[in-house]
């Protein structure tokens, strides 16, 4: 299926599922039979909204506006529009509570975020609920390799870390490399500690986190 589709299915980023597609040699399956461009319709993006550029080529806003970003071209407000940029801080938190509440709390419509979000490849939070497991683990990694593992973005895990009050882990300490986690459970914790140079703490910390069972 497209990636577009596959990331709603999962709940996952769809630049997510491309970056995973490429990585596994997968060719990229068509979303379907696609109009090309002509010359006369990409002469008229960014000569009026991409709203009203959509409505006369039939075509969708979203479409508009990614053909516009591609070729590098500004977008054109609409008349009396008093809309303002996007900080870098506003767009963080797309995606990481539902639509309409960052609308209230941006004071932008719930429409504006959606487009937005959709823009930038920002699944809803609404698709993909955090669940007990994931919450247990905030504090417990660094926020990067917690982002990473839970294929969410940086700043949901930063603000669902927040909203408990959990102190962040020190990010100097580094992260545990998949080899490493493996041998967990294998060996004692002491074995475990000298091979990966870590403390016999930290070997036990990150078998709870892990739900590993103890081997000494």
């Amino acid at each position: 299926m497209p990636d577009y589709e596959l990331a709603c299915r999962t709940g996952r980023a769809t630049k997510q599922v491309r970056a995973r597609r490429v990585a596994l040699g997968i060719p990229r399956l068509p979303s379907g039979p696609t109009r090309p461009w002509t010359t006369d319709e990409r002469a008229l993006l960014g000569t009026e909204p991409d709203a009203f550029i959509a409505r006369k080529l039939g075509r969708t806003t979203l479409a508009i506006t990614k053909r516009r970003v591609t070729l590098g071209l500004p977008a054109v407000q609409y008349p009396n529009s008093k809309r303002r940029r996007y900080t870098r801080a506003e767009e963080l938190l797309l995606g990481t509570m539902p639509d309409d509440e960052l609308a209230r709390r941006l004071r932008r419509t719930t429409g504006a975020i959606q487009r937005r979000r959709v823009m930038l490849g920002i699944v809803d939070c609404k698709r993909r609920r955090w669940t007990a497991s994931e919450d247990a683990l905030l504090g417990r990694l660094p926020d990067e390799e917690l982002a990473q593992r839970l294929n969410r973005t940086l700043a949901a895990v930063v603000l669902r870390r927040f909203k408990f009050r959990i102190a962040k882990l020190n990010s100097r300490k580094p992260p545990w490399l998949p080899e490493q986690e493996r041998l967990l459970g294998t060996m004692s914790k002491e074995e475990v500690a000298r091979r990966t140079g870590r403390s016999r703490s930290s070997v036990r910390q990150h078998r709870r986190v892990l739900a590993i069972r103890r081997s000494g």
